[in-house]
C-alpha cells in the first residue's frame, strides 16, 4: 500500500494521463478531450462528492481509490484549503 500511496509513484501514474493527452493531432485532439472531458472530470465529480460528505468540521473521511486517482485527488484536497489531509504514509511510518 506505501508503494501505490508514495509521491513518485502518483507522479508516474499521472504523467501516463499527460502523455494520453498528446494523442490525436492539431485538428482531432482524441487525448486531450480525453483527458479534460472524462479524466479531469471524474476526479473533480469525486473531489465534489467528497466535501458534501462533511457535515461539520471534526468530520474524518477515509478515501479509498485507485493509485491513478490520488494525484489529481490530492492535488484538489489540498487546493480547496477545505481539508486536512492526511496520507497512508503519515498513519503507517508513525
Amino acid at each position: 500500500m506505501l508503494l501505490l500511496n508514495d509521491k513518485e509513484n502518483a507522479k508516474s501514474n499521472h504523467e501516463v494521463y499527460m502523455k494520453l493527452a498528446l494523442m490525436g493531432t492539431q485538428s482531432n485532439p482524441v487525448g486531450s478531450k480525453w483527458v479534460a472531458q472524462y479524466w479531469y472530470y471524474r476526479n473533480m465529480i469525486f473531489y465534489k462528492n467528497l466535501v458534501n460528505l462533511i457535515t461539520s468540521g471534526d468530520d474524518r473521511i477515509f478515501v479509498l481509490y485507485g493509485a491513478g486517482h490520488l494525484y489529481l485527488l490530492k492535488q484538489f484536497l489540498i487546493e480547496s484549503n477545505i481539508f486536512n489531509l492526511k496520507t497512508a504514509h503519515d498513519y503507517i511510518n508513525n
